[in-house]
């Protein structure tokens, strides 16, 4: 995960063009080469794919609240910004949302594959965790602060990711699982051991189908025959993240 190309004033403004003539680009094809009522497909983490995909989050979401949502990740990650506004996006709608790790899951698109409510990884899929990148220029004043955003973003980020995970000793073990490589390159067994995904291969698409398979299978929260959430009192809530 990084901080967008427009928080750095060095940046190369070719650099940033080509960037954004390429967000515009994917952006304006989605209607035209995805059904909006199919899978969510993320692959890059810029402010106008975060825009897409929240619109297309909350046209699935309102076209029916209780359906779930296929999210799929095939992604080498990106802002980490974009990966907020995705991840606020997804925790307001009512819908189960169902992530699905294709081909990579890397850095941001890692963590939008943990915060689904169910999450698949493909047996051939590499997951990647890290912590934030991210540089400074200007007044030594401006950088100190900087550093301290950074720092607090950070650290937002890894208590995020232990809720997710199957970690134990919170953010001081999870950055020691960060040390010396710093990336944390996942299999699709490891990255179930770790508790990034709760199981292995690729759901069926249908709606129906899927929807049946969330309610026999999702072992973090129940529904009824409707396909309604059931709301229990936090003791009773299960701790299992399922098989």
């Amino acid at each position: 995960m990084r901080l967008s190309k427009k928080q750095h004033d060095h940046d190369d403004e070719d650099d940033e063009e080509d960037g954004e003539a390429v967000s515009a680009m994917v952006v304006g094809q989605v209607p035209e080469i995805m059904d909006q009522d199919g899978p969510i497909w993320v692959n890059k983490f810029t402010e106008d794919s975060a825009r897409a995909f929240v619109k297309q989050l909350y046209h699935q979401s309102k076209q029916d609240p209780r359906a779930p949502i296929v999210i799929y990740i095939d992604s080498n990650g990106g802002d980490v910004y974009a990966l907020l506004t995705m991840i606020g996006a997804m925790e307001q709608i009512p819908n189960q949302t169902i992530t699905c790790a294709l081909g990579k899951a890397m850095s941001a698109g890692a963590m939008l594959l943990a915060c689904g409510d169910i999450r698949f990884a493909s047996e051939h899929a590499t997951i990647m965790i890290h912590e934030i990148s991210a540089g400074a220029i200007g007044h030594i004043e401006d950088i100190n602060v900087q550093h301290t955003n950074f720092i607090k973003l950070n650290d937002k980020l890894m208590k995020l990711l232990v809720k997710k995970l199957k970690v134990k000793g919170g953010i001081a073990a999870l950055k020691k699982l960060l040390t010396g490589s710093r990336d944390l390159y996942l299999d699709a067994d490891e990255a179930k051991t770790l508790g990034c995904v709760d199981h292995i291969g690729i759901p069926m698409l249908h709606k129906n189908v899927t929807l049946q398979y969330a309610v026999s299978h999702n072992p973090r929260r129940e529904v009824d025959d409707k396909g309604t959430v059931i709301k229990k009192p936090k003791d009773q809530q299960p701790t299992s993240k399922g098989s």
